[in-house]
Parts: C-alpha cells; structure tokens; sequence
C-alpha cells in the first residue's frame, strides 16, 4: 500500500474537491449573467443573419459550457455530502460511490423534452 498516494486521495476528497464545487458554482452563475448578456443582445439590437449567427454560436457554447459544470457540480455534490459526515463509514462511502455511478449514468442518456416548442423536439437529442 502507498501511504503517500493514499493520503493525495483523501486531500483531494476533502480539500482540492469542496474548493472546486465553490468554484464550479461561481462559474455557472458566471455563465447564466453571459447568457443573459447574450440574449439581451439578441432581443435589443438590429443584426444581420452574419451576426445573427455569430451570436447564436456564442450562446450555444456558453450554454454547453454551463451544462458541462452543471454536470461537474452533480458529482462535487456527492462528494459534499460524503464531507458532512464527521467520519465517513464504509457504508456512506460505498453510498457515495453508487450515487457517482448512478449520476454518470443519468447524465450520459439525459435529453431534453420541450415544454412548449413540441414541433423542434426533433432537432435535440
């Protein structure tokens, strides 16, 4: 058994990950006002199908990058939540591990369903 690895995995647990999820949520509410910035140009000023585009390019990449921290920030949860414990049991870890699997999964297969635009369901997987 490496002691020294051991120990880089348990302060990557509980030191590196808890700043990360502080991080990723900075990051995503960074995202949301870009986003929003995005869409108030779209609505506000006059553009042509050239800078029509161009905008709408931006808002696709700033929206895939918030979902990639979304998705970041499902995982960091479960690792805040193996933290609340004082000292984690096997149990709460193999918990944890489970929840990691199951949220890889989900995230994997998940789609989007159209609430109100059912005539473009078919252009989003």
């Amino acid at each position: 058994m490496d002691i020294e690895q051991a120990l880089e995995s348990v302060r990557l647990i509980y030191v590196n990950l808890p700043k990360r999820y502080d991080e990723v949520k900075r990051e995503i509410k960074q995202s949301e006002l870009e986003i929003e910035d995005l869409e108030h140009v779209l609505e506000f000023s006059n553009f042509n199908a050239s800078d029509g585009y161009k905008l709408a390019k931006e808002l696709k990449e700033v929206r895939q990058r918030r979902r990639t921290l979304k998705n970041e920030l499902e995982l960091l949860e479960v690792i805040k939540r193996l933290n609340s414990f004082p000292k984690p049991q096997e149990k709460h870890i193999s918990q944890a591990i489970g929840d990691i699997r199951k949220t890889l999964q989900i995230q994997k297969e998940r789609c989007y369903s159209m609430r109100i635009r059912h005539d473009l369901q078919d252009r989003v997987r």
